[in-house]
């Protein structure tokens, strides 16, 4: 297992990966980021990394300071970044979205390359995922972003390659490759709803795109037989059967009550780490990435980044054509 951490970049979600690999016996043992960076001095400060640098070509100059590396950058700055890494081969994260334009790391698809997509690791969305196994049904993606996304396109844009592109990762790590169909504006300006389509070109599902609606973000699935919610994404409720209870003298509304059979089998999961949920599977796969046993295969590689953020543009260029 890895050990020793280099992290480049200081923003809040550093925080978050370095507890993960605290947790997991492994250290932070050096950071870099812009000059005199005081965030940069606080992190440090707060998790006890000794060596601070002013810069990635400083960091990389004290390459025995680490074995990996994790970068918690804005996706624009990750291309610089790896070439003035120039390929030290080191198992590298990245924080998602990764990529701020489709083959913008094309040039470094042999490097040992992950992406942050932490939502993989739920324990909650691999239930799901497990649950359906090779059903045939229909997918609901309710994304719930900023209202202020209404008012900017640039906000609304950035919005979705940043933020939302979870959701698209996450569909096709649950379902696999799929592609966007049409894209309908909402009544009222309140959202978009967006088709998602097999390989055969048959909607199998939507992504149903709100702003400010006070609701939480949640997937489901159904068919004839079975029936999940992520809701939120963080719990998992499954029923495969519907108990029927008519009205009596104690109750006067007729009952639906959806359960999961066999009773024996928990039909309600909670994500329950400590941490930030995901974090601490995914840390654990990253220390780990050498050994695809352990890892069992949800890092999330370069071709899942470029899918997510082809995805992402995809839409945005389909929104401009419906607003314009």
């Amino acid at each position: 297992m890895i050990q020793k951490i280099g992290i480049i970049g200081s923003g809040s979600i550093a925080s978050h990966h370095i507890r993960a690999l605290n947790k997991l016996g492994a250290d932070a043992t050096c950071i870099a980021s812009r000059p005199n960076s005081v965030s940069t001095i606080n992190l440090a400060r707060a998790h006890k990394i000794k060596n601070t640098y002013n810069s990635v070509r400083e960091l990389i100059n004290h390459a025995k300071d680490f074995e990996a590396l994790i970068l918690c950058t804005p996706a624009s700055a990750v291309p610089e970044i790896l070439q003035t890494i120039n390929n030290m081969n080191l198992p590298i994260l990245i924080e998602k979205p990764g990529i701020n334009f489709e083959d913008s790391l094309s040039e470094f698809k042999e490097w040992n390359l992950y992406f942050g997509y932490n939502r993989r690791f739920y324990k909650t969305v691999n239930v799901f995922k497990d649950s359906i196994g090779n059903q045939k049904g229909f997918f609901n993606f309710k994304i719930v972003e900023d209202y202020d996304s209404l008012f900017s396109k640039d906000l609304l844009f950035n919005t979705i390659h940043e933020n939302s592109v979870h959701f698209f990762d996450l569909c096709s790590f649950i379902f696999g490759p799929y592609s966007i169909g049409k894209v309908e504006k909402m009544n009222g300006n309140f959202g978009y709803i967006i088709n998602i389509l097999n390989n055969n070109n048959e909607s199998v599902g939507q992504f149903f795109m709100q702003f400010g609606t006070p609701a939480n973000s949640t997937i489901s699935f159904e068919n004839s037989k079975i029936s999940l919610n992520l809701k939120p994404l963080e719990k998992i409720q499954r029923a495969n059967k519907l108990v029927v209870l008519e009205p009596n003298q104690t109750c006067s509304v007729r009952k639906y009550i959806p359960s999961w059979h066999p009773e024996t089998e928990q039909g309600e999961f909670i994500e329950d780490s400590e941490l930030k949920p995901g974090f601490e599977m995914q840390m654990s796969a990253f220390l780990n990435s050498q050994d695809s046993v352990l890892n069992g295969n949800k890092l999330a590689l370069l071709a899942d980044a470029q899918f997510a953020y082809k995805v992402a543009r995809q839409i945005c260029l389909k929104i401009k054509e419906i607003e314009n």
